[in-house]
């Protein structure tokens, strides 16, 4: 999540997400990310995460979104930008699918998901991808206020 190549983050580095067959709840054998929530919250998470194993559309839309991030944050195109508004609009509605609405645990995994891969076993995600991220949602929930 913190180290990568230059940057991947939802969503997501150790690499691009093009480049790997993961899933961006990566699961491993440890399932650490689980640890970090109750039983019926992990059930929960292991059946609506997106996988790239399965190649459904939630996560092919998520792969899109981490790719476009990626793609601003080598660019330089900032959270602030229309651009990030998109991208943070388009998170929050795929997020709340996701989630089905339930802001509590989105914010619960949000925090897990910033953790370091090592803590987390989930797919590594830059520090840069994970600022956009913070940043354009901050943006976007601002110029909602407006």
């Amino acid at each position: 999540m913190r180290e990568g190549r230059e940057r991947p983050q939802v969503l997501f580095g150790g690499g691009s997400v093009h480049a790997r067959k993961d899933h961006l709840a990566q699961i491993p054998l440890s399932k650490q990310w689980i640890d970090y929530f109750n039983d019926d919250e992990s059930s929960f998470l292991q059946a609506a995460l997106p996988s790239l194993n399965r190649g459904d559309k939630t996560s092919q839309h998520y792969v899109s979104l981490l790719r476009r991030i990626e793609w601003c944050v080598r660019q330089s195109i900032p959270p602030e930008s229309e651009e990030g508004l998109r991208i943070a609009s388009e998170l929050m509605k795929l997020s709340l699918e996701t989630f089905q609405g339930d802001e509590q645990l989105m914010s619960k995994f949000w925090e897990v998901r910033k953790l370091p891969a090592e803590q987390s076993g989930l797919y590594p995600v830059s520090n840069e991808v994970l600022e956009f991220v913070e940043k354009s949602l901050a943006y976007a929930s601002e110029k909602d206020g407006d």
